[in-house]
């Protein structure tokens, strides 16, 4: 059985603007987190912040910052994926867990790994977004998950997927 959902494709894809489609369907009630780009600085980089899913408009400090690339170069700090995710992805009963999105910055965060990975183990149901390109042994542990229906989305065929899964959000509408 694949109770959770987890979507993956290019930079730009619309991942993250179809989770958010699909949630806008949903009932339960939001746990998770988001990760989202400040703009580019100077330099060329861009911070990374990590976020509750259901906060709307999410404020970037040092205190949340996970990261910062510039597409070639990549900073990223475990401590605070450590610190922040696992509160994020505790759920219970009438809950949805969103992870928006996974990636290579976690790579050396273990706790928060840990807590993917329980999550997506448990019974309650995921929505997220994981990294087209990139290996490493998380990354490749949440795509290859016996439990993750993982499906992969370019621009021109967001609004199939979007019919695609939005019986399946209903579904767990009703199983609250």
């Amino acid at each position: 059985m694949e109770p959770h959902i987890l979507i993956t494709g290019a930079v730009g894809s619309g991942k993250s603007t179809l989770l958010r489609r699909l949630l806008a369907s949903c009932t339960l009630s939001v746990r998770g987190f988001r990760t989202w780009p400040s703009e580019r600085d100077e330099t060329g980089f861009r911070s990374f912040f990590l976020s509750p899913a259901w906060e709307t408009s999410p404020a970037g400090t040092e205190e949340n910052r996970v990261g910062l690339a510039n597409g070639v170069e990549r900073e990223s700090y475990p401590e605070v994926f450590d610190r922040l995710g696992p509160p994020l992805l505790t759920a219970g009963p009438g809950d949805i867990v969103v992870m928006d999105e996974l990636g290579l910055m976690e790579e050396n965060a273990s706790v928060f790994q840990e807590a993917v990975l329980a999550c997506l183990n448990g019974d309650t149901p995921v929505l997220g977004a994981v990294k087209l390109r990139g290996e490493n042994p998380f990354l490749s542990a949440v795509r290859g998950h016996p439990r993750v229906r993982l499906l992969e989305i370019h621009l021109s065929d967001r609004d199939t997927v979007y019919e695609q899964l939005l019986p399946e959000i209903l579904r767990w509408n009703r199983e609250e």
